[in-house]
């Protein structure tokens, strides 16, 4: 019990200063006792009990990736099974009229309620899983359900960001390119402007000239009609030749 108490470092002063006192060459015996049983075999046992934690717990992990693997496939039998009742034609590819036509079958209908799914979201299930052909494969169709069925993981949240940022991007240069076709059509618009004034003035002059030339005209024939009347009155003062 005493060198379990020394092993222990519980008080072992005590007991080793009066022995050391009666015979001092019983020093070395404690610190190579202490060396041994303290720092070497305790840190071995723990390092062994550690070990033994950590093996178990790889075990406990090895097993949980098991487990998640078989669910897995077990998920994917489900959908590619519901895929194929889905795919009346057997074409391999599950289009909108099908999936309309099949869900409301209430064999479908039931598995849908099995799977977890809402009945009243069936339409807003095939537009997220639609790629935009109008058409789904047995991988689009049982990968996307079971992304559907699991909560949102952290990558998943982060890939939303990063689609979140590009989008964002993408409308900043949108704007950008709308502030200069805004420009563009600003100065277009004053461009237009210009030219309407300068056609406004083309009109005056055009205006001017007929004006001009129509008094002109008038004045040319006042003096025709007055040399003509001046003709006649000429020959009517003279009289005919004798």
């Amino acid at each position: 019990f005493t060198l379990f108490q020394i092993m222990t470092l519980d008080s072992w002063t005590a007991v080793a200063r009066p022995i050391m006192r009666k015979q001092p060459g019983v020093a070395a015996f404690f610190v190579f006792f202490i060396s041994v049983a303290v720092f070497v075999l305790m840190n071995l046992i723990t390092a062994v009990i550690v070990e033994n934690a950590f093996s178990i717990s790889r075990d406990d992990e090895e097993e949980q990736a098991r487990h998640k693997e078989r669910q897995k496939e077990k998920e994917m039998n489900e959908l590619t099974e519901l895929f194929l009742d889905l795919d009346e034609d057997g074409s391999g590819e599950l289009t909108k009229d099908e999936f309309d036509a099949a869900t409301q079958h209430p064999k479908i209908r039931r598995k849908l309620q099995v799977l977890e799914f809402d009945l009243n979201e069936l339409d807003e299930l095939w537009n997220i899983l639609d790629d935009g052909d109008g058409s789904l494969t047995v991988e689009e169709f049982a990968h996307g359900l079971r992304k559907m069925k699991g909560e949102a993981k952290s990558k998943d949240i982060m890939n939303c960001l990063k689609h979140m940022r590009m989008v964002d991007t993408h409308l900043t240069d949108l704007d950008s390119r709308v502030d200069t076709v805004e420009g563009q059509m600003s100065a277009m618009k004053d461009e237009v402007s210009g030219v309407h004034s300068d056609m406004g003035m083309l009109l005056r002059v055009c205006k001017r000239m007929q004006d001009t030339i129509q008094r002109a005209a008038d004045a040319a024939d006042k003096v025709k009609a007055q040399k003509k009347a001046a003709v006649h009155s000429t020959g009517a003062v003279g009289g005919p030749p004798a």
